[in-house]
């Protein structure tokens, strides 16, 4: 299974999905024959205005589901998301488009989101 994780750094899982500078993304059944998501991620940058800035919730929902249909275009090659938190209009447009979501606790490095979600210790976001 593919996942994509948003990240920042390359290192750390974004506490900002939409916004993440870029996105990890991860081939779980070979993070698990090599033992290292470091050698097993493709990173892909965000492209749709990922960059963190200050950010105004007065504007239309229009704005953010244009913004979550163009990262659900981004992610289109991973099966699921594993992610610390996620707004609304992102999670209703990943599971309209047949992504699963994962939640980890914040604060934790792609590694350890990996490794909990091969562990199985991730939660399944179904509803938004």
């Amino acid at each position: 299974m593919k996942i994509a994780i948003p990240t920042d750094d390359a290192i750390n899982v974004s506490e900002h999905f939409g916004r993440a500078l870029s996105f990890a993304i991860i081939d779980t059944e070979k993070h698990e024959m090599e033992h290292g998501a470091e050698s097993t991620a493709n990173i892909v940058r965000n492209q749709t205005g990922g960059e963190h800035h200050n950010h105004s919730h007065a504007h239309e929902h229009s704005h953010h589901d244009h913004h979550a249909e163009q990262i659900a275009e981004l992610l289109n090659e991973a099966d699921g998301i594993v992610t610390s938190h996620m707004g609304k209009p992102m999670i209703e447009r990943l599971l309209n488009s047949g992504k699963a979501i994962y939640i980890v606790p914040r604060g934790k490095t792609i590694a350890e989101a990996v490794q909990l979600f091969v562990e199985g210790k991730t939660k399944l976001k179904t509803t938004p």
